[in-house]
């Protein structure tokens, strides 16, 4: 209800451009639903930070190789390189386990190469892929 009035504040200051109405329509609409305040994949108890944490610390505990640059690291470094990165860029701006995923835990931020992990019978996975995975099994445990 308070995101309602905060947009009925929001037309009522002036901002009543058509895109600007729309967007008001839009977000009035997800509010009503509850789309706002209740994500479908949310899973009460289980923090945006605790799942990053428990993404890392399933790379660490993996018995996989992680590929950064052309170069194999182990599953600790990889954790810990995921965490400086996260450090780096903000916990506060990258502040859910899919914006991990994408800015942090997928692609090299300087050459744009994507991360890789290797598995102990050498078949190599995106970390992207592998994280989405885990993200996938977090959340749902909490469903079962």
């Amino acid at each position: 209800m308070q995101r309602l009035l905060l947009l009925t504040n929001f037309m009522a200051q002036g901002n009543r451009s058509a895109s600007g109405l729309w967007l008001a329509i839009g977000l009035i609409s997800l509010a009503l639903s509850g789309s706002l305040t209740h994500p479908a994949h949310a899973q009460p108890g289980l923090s945006e930070e605790r799942k990053i944490e428990l993404l890392i610390r399933s790379v660490e505990n993996s018995n996989n190789t992680f590929i950064r640059g052309g170069s194999e690291y182990s599953a600790q470094e990889a954790g810990s390189h995921m965490r400086m990165k996260w450090s780096r860029a903000g916990k506060k701006r990258v502040n859910t386990a899919r914006l991990f995923i994408k800015y942090i835990a997928s692609e090299s931020s300087l050459l744009g190469t994507p991360y890789y992990m290797k598995k102990p019978d050498g078949t190599k996975i995106k970390s992207r892929d592998y994280l989405l995975q885990r993200l996938h099994e977090i959340e749902s445990q909490g469903k079962s």
